[in-house]
């Protein structure tokens, strides 16, 4: 029953604005982080390993500033699909748990959060990498990334646990 569920809200989440600022938002964040560490490189030539400054700003950025406004727009935008049709009344009048319903939801919201997780991991390394191509940051090359990656999948990964629970509270007010 939960398939069909995750099925129908995978249905009504395709081709709207919940997916697109998955990955809108974490490229800001990443491209905000690059031209800081543009600037920072061009005063700071000395640095020794510039990844994990970069993933601690791009994740310090996304983590206080951002991942809770995004999981409330994010919320937002999944309910306001069911609340402009007014269709709370025809899927509460369904044969299935008002449980199952926000279990779907649940896991949909958690799945574009995950999206959104993920994307800032992989912007912030495209980020890191052109501006080491540019030759601005020369701390930020691939040998130095090989020792950085676990904590920043690691970190990045923690962060995205601890946005469950935001996305539980939100659900459940």
């Amino acid at each position: 029953m939960i398939w069909r569920i995750l099925r129908a809200e995978l249905i009504k989440v395709k081709r709207t604005l919940a997916l697109a600022l998955a990955i809108i938002i974490p490229g800001a964040v990443c491209g905000i982080t690059a031209f800081t560490s543009i600037r920072a490189g061009m005063y700071i030539p000395g640095a020794t390993n510039g990844w994990n400054t970069l993933f601690r700003e791009s994740l310090g950025m996304w983590v206080v500033l951002l991942v809770p406004a995004f999981i409330a727009l994010e919320a937002a935008l999944l309910s306001a699909i069911e609340q402009s049709s007014q269709m709370y009344r025809q899927v509460y009048a369904l044969p299935i748990s008002r449980k199952q319903i926000f279990a779907g939801k649940f896991i949909i919201l958690s799945g574009i959060v995950a999206l959104s997780h993920l994307a800032l991991f992989l912007l912030t390394v495209c980020s890191g990498y052109a501006v080491q191509l540019l030759h601005i940051r020369p701390d930020l090359a691939w040998s130095n990334f090989a020792s950085e990656a676990g904590l920043s999948i690691a970190s990045t990964l923690s962060c995205f646990m601890l946005s469950l629970f935001i996305i539980a509270m939100y659900l459940y007010m």
